[in-house]
């Protein structure tokens, strides 16, 4: 599934900047715990789980970080280490999806709310 915006990457949204990833399926809580170590740096959100399948046959899916401005340099040498170490991609560009959208939860519904 490839969905394709036309919007640069990383792109400004509210006064933060939006970068869009595909992550290894099997990476992303790591990727999100390692972080979460750097306080304040950014926020990852998978929004699309089961994105691509890459050469190797592994699962990919679309994830987000916001960040802020001040932290870009930090962010992007980051992200080329995680590129390196955990096979991370920065997308081209931005998909087709809004900067402020949020993915839906994959928890079931609570069956209390349905009684």
């Amino acid at each position: 599934m490839t969905v394709r915006g036309g919007r640069p990457n990383p792109e400004t949204y509210s006064g933060s900047l939006i970068y869009w990833l595909e992550v290894p399926s099997d990476q992303q809580h790591f990727i999100q715990g390692i972080l979460d170590g750097y306080d304040g740096l950014g926020y990852y959100q998978t929004m699309v789980h089961g994105y691509g399948q890459r050469e190797d046959g592994r699962t990919t899916a679309l994830a987000r970080i916001t960040s802020t401005g001040d932290g870009r340099d930090e962010m992007e040498g980051l992200l080329e280490a995680l590129a390196a170490g955990f096979g991370l991609r920065l997308l081209e560009e931005a998909p087709g999806i809004q900067p402020d959208l949020q993915p839906r939860s994959k928890k079931p519904e609570s069956r209390a709310e349905e009684a």
